[in-house]
């Protein structure tokens, strides 16, 4: 049982890694992970119409 989860542990870890590289990768001294926040933000604020704006006057 021991050795299963080694392995198990040992898949995620390399897994992990993988996606750290990827999502903190710096582009324009900005990790990825905050230039496609930003750019999701900008993107739906638009697409739905300023709801993000909008809605917040209205509460």
């Amino acid at each position: 049982m021991n050795q299963f989860l080694d392995n198990i542990d040992r898949l995620f870890s390399s897994l992990v890694s993988l996606i750290e590289q990827v999502l903190f990768l710096e582009v324009a001294h900005f990790p990825v992970i905050i230039l496609w926040l930003l750019i999701g933000g900008i993107f739906f604020t638009l697409r739905m119409g300023f709801i993000s704006i909008i809605g917040f006057l209205h509460a």
